[in-house]
């Protein structure tokens, strides 16, 4: 629950409420944050606290994420679809 509202509050505006509103790579070989967190969850554990160099996507250190912050968003962003 906690995560859920973490990403409610500070992640859907880019990412959309079911994550995804991005689509990292192709229409054919779709990625989104589910399909991230779900296959790499190292990857987002990264992203989610540091930010990825060259876009738009703020550190979550930056925007006062604590580390329990970052792993229950990272956990609940595991249940939104890979595809």
């Amino acid at each position: 629950d906690h995560g859920k509202a973490v990403f409610e509050k500070t992640c859907v505006g880019c990412h959309g409420k079911d994550g995804k509103l991005l689509n990292f790579k192709t229409a054919e070989d779709p990625e989104y944050v589910g399909t991230v967190a779900a296959s790499e969850p190292q990857v987002c554990l990264h992203r989610v606290t540091f930010g990825v160099p060259g876009f738009p996507m703020s550190a979550g250190l930056d925007l006062g994420l604590s580390v329990e912050d970052v792993a229950d968003v990272c956990a609940y962003a595991q249940t939104l679809p890979v595809k």
